[in-house]
């Protein structure tokens, strides 16, 4: 059976994208996505999100869940 691995820097990636693509604040990006600013520092950080902010970030960045996961 094989196992899902986690891609994060590919979500960080998107994140910082949208960010510079609409050339806004990380406050604003996190008032926009619903989550705290410790929020993005975490995953900046490798702090692996919750299945409820891993959504919303989803959601935020309008791309497809699966880019974030890995066979392995």
């Amino acid at each position: 059976m094989s196992k899902l691995q986690f891609k994060q820097e590919v979500l960080i990636m998107d994140v910082k994208k949208k960010i510079q693509s609409e050339s806004i604040s990380q406050n604003v990006a996190c008032e926009q996505i619903g989550v705290s600013k410790a929020s993005i520092c975490n995953i900046k950080n490798g702090r692996v999100p919750d299945i409820s902010t891993f959504l919303k970030f989803v959601n935020w960045t309008g791309t497809d869940i699966n880019r974030y996961f890995q066979k392995s």
